[in-house]
């Protein structure tokens, strides 16, 4: 079962013992996504002259992931994620208060490990991840879910 596109996934979360081990997966994942297309109706939110679910016929977010889940001795399960974004959407010029069409494309590597080593003396102020010989952006993974909707949520919003 493909967790990231399951329509009752609407949190876009991965549980992470369900996940196989030491396998690839591609995805590629937009709008049709029910968490994909409340990504991008928030990113149509600064548009004025619709409501931001108006324009999800003419803007889009695309996703590309690639998923690892591997296991470590230090760390346990882990998920190692590589993956891409473009996106079109709508908002207002900030000099000039009028509709515009916006486009982002974003390239991310990321790291999920297990909340209980957030407390780690030597995890406490990192914000990167050295695994598998590349550096990574750590992230945390809570009761056992690895939460994707948010790690796109702040790529997007990192580059917005």
């Amino acid at each position: 079962m493909n967790q990231l596109i399951d329509e009752k996934n609407i949190n876009g979360k991965i549980t992470v013992p369900k996940y196989p081990l030491e396998s690839l997966n591609a995805y590629e994942l937009n709008e049709t996504v029910p968490w994909v297309k409340a990504l991008l109706v928030e990113l149509n939110e600064n548009a004025e002259e619709k409501l931001p679910e108006e324009y999800i016929e003419t803007s889009h977010l695309e996703i590309k992931l690639n998923i690892e889940k591997k296991f470590k001795g230090t760390y346990g399960e882990y998920l190692l994620i590589t993956g891409s974004l473009d996106t079109e959407y709508h908002t207002v010029c900030v000099r000039t208060s009028n509709e515009m069409k916006e486009t982002l494309e974003v390239e991310f590597k990321a790291c999920y490990i297990d909340d209980q080593y957030q407390e780690n003396e030597e995890l406490q102020d990192q914000i990167d991840i050295f695994m598998d010989g590349e550096l990574y952006e750590l992230y945390f993974y809570e009761n056992r879910q690895a939460d994707i909707k948010l790690l796109i949520h702040e790529q997007i919003f990192l580059n917005y």
